[in-house]
């Protein structure tokens, strides 16, 4: 994630940028940080570091996952996937 993040984050600068999920933790995780993860909460921490470093503004929303399918936000995250929890493949 690192990498990837790193080389992204320049393209940003002084931007705000909009972090849609539809899971709850993950959403909060960016918001206040993680109790329950070490891993998550070092990742958020790096995140935010990242950030502030290039002026980001991140704002976090959680929407119901048949929402991330409509506006194809999740498309990237799913692509060669295989999520059960996927309203499209699961019962």
């Amino acid at each position: 994630m690192n990498g990837s993040l790193d080389a992204l984050l320049p393209q940003l600068e002084d931007s705000s940028v909009l972090l849609l999920s539809d899971c709850a933790p993950v959403s909060l995780a960016f918001a206040v940080g993680s109790k329950g993860s070490k891993e998550l909460q070092e990742r958020a921490k790096y995140f935010w570091r990242q950030c502030l470093r290039w002026n980001i503004t991140v704002y976090s929303q959680w929407i119901p996952g048949d929402m991330m399918l409509f506006l194809c936000t999740d498309k990237l995250s799913r692509d060669e996937t295989f999520d059960y929890h996927d309203v499209r493949v699961a019962e």
